[in-house]
């Protein structure tokens, strides 16, 4: 799956592939940077941009306005270097946002869901933010 970090911000997929228990990897690339964000179970359990790893790289990378994401299933990281629930690193890192003064989208919407993440998957489902083009199917060329 990819898509445009414009139309779904990254801390949108993370509580996604959270509800959705996944074991995957978020590529993030945009602004200059590349990263990665590791999933297992629905947890995040490893980040790495640059030369930062952990939170530090998972907020670096949830600075990122302009670029994509490709999610890539079934993939996880042999490294641990988050250890919290889901629910609590979403919290400390809309605080981080907050405290950086960075937007997250101005998706009204995605905005919502923040608020409440089911919200997203209620009101647009996976099929529905295919048929919009918010994210597509990836294909390695």
């Amino acid at each position: 799956v990819k898509g445009n970090l414009k139309d779904i911000h990254l801390i949108d997929l993370i509580q996604l592939l959270d509800m959705g228990r996944k074991t995957a990897v978020i590529q993030v690339e945009g602004e200059g940077k590349e990263g990665r964000v590791y999933f297992e179970g629905g947890e995040v359990v490893h980040s790495v941009c640059g030369r930062l790893f952990g939170k530090e790289a998972l907020f670096d990378l949830l600075s990122i306005q302009e670029g994509i994401f490709i999610i890539h299933h079934h993939v996880t990281s042999k490294i641990r270097s988050i250890h919290l629930s889901p629910t609590n690193l979403v919290m400390e890192a809309m605080c981080w946002l907050d405290e950086n003064n960075i937007s997250m989208t101005s998706n009204a919407q995605s905005r919502a869901a923040l608020t409440s993440p089911r919200k997203l998957l209620q009101s647009e489902g996976i099929k529905e933010l295919f048929e919009k083009g918010i994210i597509e199917e990836y294909r390695k060329p």
